[in-house]
């Protein structure tokens, strides 16, 4: 499918219907705050599978998922990725090693942004 800037595929709290798996855009995971300010969480290119891991158990987003880039993505319907790995160990072990590998991102991001402009003392 076709999916050109500015695309929201999920918003805070949606229930995810459909995994994504981009070509080539670039998606963005943004957290909207009360004042409607928004911070860049993460960022999603062709390695990705959008909305699987908000989607395995509460099936919320997590945040707004917003296409950058254009281009085009595959989907898939939350219930048949969730059939699909179930019933395919090796596709779930690839998903689960694509799990980790985010939350490692994740983590780096987190530690990265919180000691920017941290000047070494001593």
């Amino acid at each position: 499918m076709i999916l050109p800037k500015g695309t929201i595929l999920y918003e805070t709290d949606e229930t995810i219907r459909y995994i994504y798996f981009p070509h080539d855009i670039i998606v963005s995971l943004v957290d909207v705050m009360e004042d409607g300010g928004s911070a860049e969480m993460t960022v999603f290119g062709c390695e990705a599978v959008i909305g699987f891991i908000s989607a395995v158990v509460t099936r919320e987003s997590v945040g707004r998922y917003i296409v950058q880039v254009p281009g085009t993505a595959s989907r898939i319907a939350t219930d048949k990725m969730h059939e699909a790995i179930s019933t395919r160990p090796k596709l779930r072990r690839l998903i689960l090693h694509y799990t980790e590998a985010l939350i490692a991102q994740l983590v780096s991001t987190a530690v990265q942004k919180s000691t920017t402009g941290r000047r070494k003392t001593g």
